[in-house]
């Protein structure tokens, strides 16, 4: 070992004296005036005692540098993971160049390997991480044999630490956590290791009193540091843990911090002593619970069995893995997540995708338990039963703000992640509204109610967890108190509808709570925690959830619309449910301002223009046009990004612009440097990716089931909000921009309103049955009347009045948009219509329409037709359910290509015809991209 403080004074060191600079090569400090305070000299005579006893007298400074390298963790950068798993330049690594860790191929310093990651420690980056660590040059040369050793110590180290853990009898006693272990800071009188602390001292007293061969502690961990190989315990004991409880956090945040990858402390090892696991005793009081995180590709630890940021929820919870790792520390299992098979390896920490191959880092994290809550437990009258039945409230609350009964909200500061968690599902599913405020209610009396009822429910279980889900819920304002202070009651709650039973309905989508909130300018709605446990397709006639096996013992939790993939979730005991959260909201009148895409009318309400966010699913693979990779459901947005790439106009008018710092994260910019690296001849394995991830920060998430119309209009309002250049941002919006004319009559005093509107595209509602694309062009411009609740205002009369509307084509765009309605919502219940809709290639509206249709402003362009060369494809018979491909027309062959995520291979126009729809198991048109062409052109003209 080296001690990096050398003090005259002291006497009896087990380490070396020697400065670290100094080993290294070179110390900047020796050449100043007063010198380097610390010892440079290997051959003092204490260093020569500590060597010759050690066996190391013979080693010259060059091969102690070496052994040295190997064993403290202090000289050398480890190697990053992130960058090993993942295609690109970075891999998976989202610090990319900014990382402080080692980008370099690990199967590059095990063995030879021709992948195109980082194999020389001299490139850029491994070469400028290494000199900030002050590696000297010369010694980089032989630094992939000391990785290499790195490695097989680690290794070795792990193995050991198994053994060491099976050698006490078949009972499994505490795993290792992280990091290597070694012999406990207490013995008993027979000389045995104490590697575990004592359950029946924390509890009160042990009978055993110094003979107990498990350490005496009040707390259920203990931190301690090896000094001069003696184990004693850390001072800051609990922030350790607080920070060691966190799987982002590598490291303790204390003046000397602890690393938790390698288990050391400056130059000693550290470990961690534990009350047994929870799953061992489920009795006992202040058992170690231990949660288990997988990383996914943006950084963030996800826990097994969890849905957060929309992955398919394992079919392992944290407890399973637990008690298999109970059972042997070194085996591997095998689970499910949707379609997809991982096998976790505990001997590596990793997990790995069997179809794929690609790894994930998996950590393993106790439950943090602070002091006062351990004293709160021992002291408590009822013994809980494990460590989830702890009524203890939310390490987030504000305990200033807690009262015995009722209530108290606290208002969210918009930067806290709290606020950001709750924000971003919202904005999944509610974009063109902004939030106001999130208030956090604290009701301390529901709160222990809820935790109550999930202990019931998990001992109902068998002891597995029990599903619990992040849900919204709409209701009127004046309701608001009432549900904070007494939670939900579903006699008023369930006003608005009991199509699945006689419960409280919530959504796992804002947008459909959204229409049960009011009328006001500021709307409120509630986000709960709600224990879904085991559910069923709910029926009107339920009064409570129905029976599993016929019986009057065993129910289910709780109702849904759909067991495969439900939205929307009915529970009939309120104790399953706490209003977590209160979002007030309203309209963002800047966001609807730039694009319109179909218009309104004051007092009145249209079927045929209505539109709402259908969500998606899919999952695929990458590659070849170029193909694009999915990115967890990002299908939809590789499907516009072809029709984009083909858009030859938009791709020439973006590459005009002329960015300047502030658009660096912009919408539009990485839109271009997407499209641009999508026609470079140079293929790249991700393009996409940086756009993705501005999607995403700007709550398009690929990980959220998206409709592509949605994404398509938000992209262009995006354009139209974020360019600099707000000249071609209007020469963008003209692209697609086409310009009608709306009128109103009253049909009683023949007042005619009118005005000029535009859409950007054409929304086309199509009929049950046989369609033409020509018939649904003509049917948008028929006139339609009005009467009933879709009354028109009428400015003559001054009420509503039966009335006429229709719309009158004023101009068309060189780019026409078409967007072919294909889902309609009937009772909160949405559905995909797949009757046929064919289309033709070429396309003349303005023959297509009579001339009532077309506005006494039209501008004449008989001449001017529409050739068709995009054609955007929605595959799957269910609206909840689905898969995005597209058809593009290339400019240079003028051919069919049929793009599916990364797979792209040429067609015929006579498969592109397969689109028409007509069947459930064919994909159907979602959306038809025709450009301007003249009818005098010749045929390659018309292509482009």
């Amino acid at each position: 070992m080296v001690a990096l403080f050398w003090s005259p004074n002291c006497q009896g060191c087990s380490h070396l004296h020697l400065c670290k600079r100094f080993l290294l090569g070179e110390c900047p400090f020796a050449k100043r005036r007063g010198g380097c305070r610390f010892n440079h000299q290997l051959t003092s005579e204490d260093n020569r005692e500590i060597l010759k006893e050690h066996g190391l007298e013979e080693l010259d400074l060059a091969e102690l540098r070496t052994l040295l390298l190997q064993n403290d963790n202090f000289f050398l950068p480890p190697v990053c993971h992130n960058y090993n798993n993942g295609a690109g330049e970075y891999g998976r690594c989202v610090d990319g160049e900014a990382c402080k860790r080692l980008h370099i191929c690990e199967n590059f310093i095990r063995g030879s390997c021709s992948c195109p990651k980082c194999h020389d420690f001299y490139e850029p980056h491994p070469l400028k991480t290494l000199q900030d660590k002050g590696i000297p040059n010369p010694l980089i040369a032989s630094l992939r044999s000391v990785y290499l050793n790195i490695e097989r110590l680690q290794k070795q180290d792990r193995a050991n630490q198994g053994k060491c853990q099976n050698s006490r009898g078949s009972r499994p006693t505490r795993p290792k956590q992280t990091g290597p272990a070694a012999a406990t800071a207490n013995t008993s009188r027979s000389g045995q290791d104490k590697t575990e602390i004592c359950m029946y001292f924390i509890k009160g007293s042990c009978i055993h009193g110094d003979k107990c061969f498990k350490v005496h502690s009040t707390m259920p961990y203990q931190w301690e540091e090896r000094v001069e190989n003696i184990w004693t315990a850390l001072k800051d004991n609990e922030e350790i843990e607080k920070d060691f409880c966190n799987p982002a956090k590598t490291y303790s945040r204390c003046v000397q911090p602890a690393c938790f990858d390698t288990m050391t402390r400056g130059l000693n090892k550290v470990r961690r002593l534990s009350t047994v696991s929870s799953v061992l005793q489920p009795t006992f009081i202040l058992t170690t619970e231990w949660t288990w995180f997988w990383e996914n590709e943006f950084g963030r630890w996800i826990p097994y069995a969890s849905t957060t940021a929309g992955h398919s929820s394992a079919t392992v919870t944290s407890e399973c893995l637990e008690q298999r790792f109970q059972e042997d520390n070194q085996a591997a299992v095998e689970f499910n997540a949707g379609s997809q098979t991982y096998k976790l390896s505990f001997l590596d920490m990793i997990q790995t995708n069997k179809q794929y191959g690609t790894k994930k880092v998996v950590r393993r994290r106790p439950v943090f338990v602070s002091l006062s809550d351990a004293q709160t437990i021992k002291t408590s009258k009822k013994v809980p039963y494990g460590r989830q039945n702890f009524r203890t409230l939310p390490e987030s609350w504000d305990k200033t703000q807690v009262l015995e009964t009722g209530y108290k909200t606290v208002n969210l500061p918009s930067i806290s992640e709290e606020f950001k968690e709750i924000q971003q599902l919202f904005s999944n599913t509610m974009r063109g509204f902004k939030i106001n405020q999130i208030e956090r209610i604290q009701n301390k009396a529901l709160w222990e109610v809820f935790q109550w009822q999930m202990d019931l429910m998990k001992k109902n279980n068998r002891g597995r967890n029990v599903t619990q889900k992040k849900l919204f819920h709409g209701t009127d304002s004046k309701y608001l108190d009432a549900i904070c202070l007494h939670n939900f009651d579903w006699r008023i709650c369930g006003l608005n509808g009991t199509a699945l039973g006689k419960g409280s309905y919530f959504a796992r989508d804002a947008k459909y709570s959204h229409s049960y909130t009011g009328q006001s300018n500021t709307r409120s709605m509630f986000v709960c925690r709600v224990l879904a446990g085991d559910y069923t397709k709910g029926h009107s006639s339920y009064l409570r959830p129905p029976s599993k096996d016929g019986g009057d013992i065993i129910f289910y939790d709780s109702c849904v619309d759909d067991v495969i993939n439900p939205s929307i979730f009915v529970v009939f005991e309120k104790h399953q449910v706490y209003p977590e959260y209160l979002v007030h909201y309203t309209e963002d009148v800047s966001w609807s301002s730039v694009y319109q895409p179909y218009p309104l009318m004051a007092g009145s309400s249209f079927s045929r223009f209505s539109s709402r966010p259908i969500p998606f699913w899919t999952s695929s693979r990458i590659q070849v046009l170029m193909g694009l990779r999915n990115y967890g459901l990002s299908c939809c947005v590789n499907a516009l990004l072809q029709s984009f790439s083909a858009t030859w106009e938009l791709v020439d008018l973006l590459d005009r612009w002329s960015p300047n710092d502030k658009d660096n994260e912009s919408v539009p910019l990485k839109l271009n440097n997407t499209l641009k690296a999508m026609q470079c001849d140079q293929p790249q394995p991700t393009p996409h990716k940086d756009f993705l991830h501005c999607l995403d920060r700007h709550y398009i998430s690929v990980h959220v089931q998206q409709d592509a119309v949605e994404v398509f209009l938000s992209v262009l309002n995006f354009i139209q909000q974020q360019m600099s250049d707000k000249t071609l941002a209007q020469e963008i919006q003209r692209l697609y921009k086409v310009e009608v004319e709306t009128y109103l009559q009253c049909i009683e005093c023949e007042n005619i309103c009118s005005g000029t509107s535009f859409f950007v595209g054409l929304p086309l509602t199509i009929k049950e049955g046989g369609n033409s694309l020509e018939d649904c062009v003509r049917f948008f411009f028929e006139l339609q009347e009005l009467r009933d609740t879709d009354k028109g205002y009428c400015v003559m009369c001054g009420e509503k009045k039966p009335s006429k509307h229709g719309l009158k084509l004023i101009s068309l765009p060189p780019v026409l948009c078409i967007h072919l309605k294909r889902f309609r919502s009937c009772r909160g219940y949405t559905r995909k219509l797949h009757c046929q809709v064919a289309f033709p290639e070429t396309l003349n509206i303005s023959e297509i329409l009579p001339k009532e249709a077309l506005s006494k402003d039209y501008v004449h362009q008989s001449d001017i037709h529409y050739n068709l060369y995009a054609v955007v494809v929605h595959l799957g018979g269910d609206a909840m359910f689905g898969h995005y491909t597209a058809y593009v027309r290339h400019k240079k062959d003028f051919s069919w290509y049929y793009a599916d995520d990364s797979h792209v291979r040429q067609v015929s126009w006579q498969e592109v015809l397969n689109a028409y729809g007509g069947s459930q198991r064919e994909g159907t048109a979602y959306m038809l991209l025709y450009r301007q062409t003249t009818r005098t052109a010749p045929e390659s003209d018309r292509a482009e």
